[in-house]
């Protein structure tokens, strides 16, 4: 039940409670590098309650702190009812800047943006892999801290994640295991679930290629008129890498542009990466459950579908939407197997 549902002044934080006037209470979270969202109705017989803009909400579920987050939009309508819309601090990384980052760790990269933007902030697990300095021209925070993840989990293999706890924006390897075991089973945890796997994203050869302009014997006909480039002075050294798909799956290509300053023993070791990242079955599993507060994004859980007979430890949460009521239910986008995030979006 609801424990608490504040609505504050943002400088004095002094408000009252409305825990007994809200309806159709949600919480929406994903790891798509956008901020905490919780909507909700606020249901008064008389003169309505109308929250200003920039006013704290804070709530809790079960004395448990669920949110901490700002009004961003509100909606009048006639039958009095007021419908709310309000962020958590991740929201102040949209925030635009221009910043020349020197190399550091993606933790500094956090520190510094979150600092900028006045967003509270924990450094949970912190990488020693140093980002490479780069310019950030007419950037949001959310960006730039993006390029440093997606670099990190280059380099690395390890996916870290922003993640809000109440107050406080932290950033942690995923999944975090959360301790938290779900069964499909109609006596147990999960009420329903839809498991896809699908090769609509996927790549079985890999070519990377770099453009000479020098002078050269060979000829592209359609490079005028794609490119721009001469045609009698354009050439391309291609490295191709072929997975072991092809016969099962059908040929399918994928093109990149060689790093800069890259010899050729570099475009097929990178080559080789893309096509370890691409050349596999993306496995998504949506879950609909009993609400439980830790079922977060970047966070995992263990998973078995009874039905399938499929198991999985530690499966990483990429979307959750908890819907607070009389029931509280849980709906999560989870993804299995090796393939997610690899690309720090989860479009």
């Amino acid at each position: 039940m609801i424990t608490k549902f504040r609505i504050l002044d943002h400088v004095r934080q002094d408000g009252h409670e409305a825990k007994d006037i809200v309806k159709n209470l949600k919480w929406q979270t994903d790891l798509n590098f956008s901020a905490g969202q919780l909507t909700f109705d606020l249901v008064k017989a008389g003169t309505p309650i109308v929250p200003a803009q920039g006013a704290i909400v804070d709530f809790a579920w079960d004395n448990t702190n669920i949110f901490w987050g700002f009004v961003f939009k509100s909606e009048y309508k006639g039958d009095n009812t007021v419908s709310v819309t309000a962020y958590d601090f991740m929201r102040y990384l949209k925030s635009e800047g221009s910043i020349v980052f020197q190399s550091h760790t993606l933790a500094d990269r956090v520190t510094e943006v979150c600092r900028r933007d006045g967003v509270p902030f924990r450094i949970v697990n912190r990488p020693s892999y140093r980002v490479p300095a780069e310019v950030c021209d007419g950037k949001t925070g959310f960006d730039m801290i993006k390029s440093a993840i997606d670099k990190t989990y280059t380099a690395t293999g390890q996916r870290y994640v922003l993640s809000t706890n109440y107050k406080i924006v932290e950033l942690r390897k995923a999944p975090f295991f959360n301790k938290q075991e779900l069964v499909i089973d109609s006596r147990t945890t999960m009420t329903d679930y839809t498991y896809t796997e699908s090769i609509d994203n996927a790549a079985n050869v890999v070519q990377v290629v770099h453009k000479d302009q020098k002078k050269s014997q060979t000829k592209t006909a359609t490079a005028s008129s794609t490119t721009g480039d001469d045609p009698k002075t354009t050439s391309f050294t291609v490295a191709t890498v072929r997975g072991n798909t092809i016969k099962q799956w059908g040929q399918m290509i994928k093109v990149e542009n060689a790093k800069e300053k890259a010899n050729f023993a570099q475009m097929v070791q990178q080559a080789k990466d893309k096509l370890k990242e691409l050349n596999q079955i993306e496995k998504t599993l949506t879950v609909d459950c009993i609400g439980e507060p830790s079922l977060v994004p970047g966070s995992g859980a263990n998973v078995y579908i009874k039905d399938l007979g499929l198991t999985w430890k530690n499966c990483p949460i990429l979307k959750a939407t908890h819907n607070f009521g009389v029931d509280y239910t849980c709906s999560l986008e989870m993804k299995v197997g090796n393939k997610w995030q690899e690309n720090g979006s989860t479009s």
